[in-house]
């Protein structure tokens, strides 16, 4: 349902869910001022059915260019938050009646968590309705980003605790080797298919250039 990210998502018992993009950040994005006081978050990357919900041209409105499949409407993650982890979570369900007639913000975000339980962190967030005493497994798969566009690298989710300084990083592309070769390998706790481009451009967007002491992941 979702080809090449959360690895095998069967399209009949599984579901994608994503709690940890900031409300606030979420409203700047969507220029929706409802979406900060909502903590956390829970927007619906895939659930069995979310294709045909009446709010779906929404999501390919609002979500378009991270939309996987066209028919399933499954979204890649974004981990729209430059230098922080986008923690997803794919849970598995059996006999659950997912929600086909949600009305989502934007066709994908559970707005007032009429359909999912919102819990007191990321991590205890996104469950159906309904389905609590229905979960057969749940995986977590995290991503990052070190730069605004494309898609973020995945991560290994015990690393997402990392931090490092913009002098750091600096470090780290002179130790690499970068200068000159813009797509050498770079080996970075935690990343991987990670390049010195990569990193020349996580440099810029998170404005190192001006703030040697500021962080590149937070």
């Amino acid at each position: 349902a979702c080809p090449g990210f959360f690895g095998e998502v069967n399209p009949a018992t599984m579901v994608v869910t994503d709690a940890s993009t900031p409300g606030p950040f979420m409203a700047n994005l969507f220029n929706d001022s409802r979406l900060a006081s909502r903590i956390p978050l829970v927007v619906f990357h895939y659930f069995p059915g979310v294709n045909n919900t009446p709010t779906n041209p929404m999501r390919k409105a609002a979500f378009g260019p991270l939309v996987l499949n066209s028919n399933t409407m499954c979204l890649m993650p974004g981990a729209p938050v430059v230098g922080t982890c986008g923690k997803y979570i794919k849970t598995e369900y059996a006999n659950c009646s997912f929600p086909t007639n949600a009305n989502l913000a934007f066709g994908a975000i559970d707005l007032d968590a009429n359909y999912t339980v919102r819990g007191s962190a990321v991590e205890t967030s996104g469950i159906v309705k309904g389905c609590e005493n229905k979960v057969v497994k749940q995986t977590y798969y995290c991503y990052r980003r070190t730069w605004p566009t494309g898609a973020p690298h995945v991560v290994d989710c015990s690393t997402c605790d990392v931090q490092m300084t913009c002098a750091e990083l600096g470090q780290v592309y002179t130790n690499a080797g970068c200068c000159g070769q813009p797509l050498k390998s770079v080996s970075l706790t935690g990343f991987t298919g990670l390049t010195c481009l990569d990193l020349r451009k996580g440099h810029q967007a998170t404005k190192c250039c001006s703030n040697a002491s500021g962080m590149f992941l937070s």
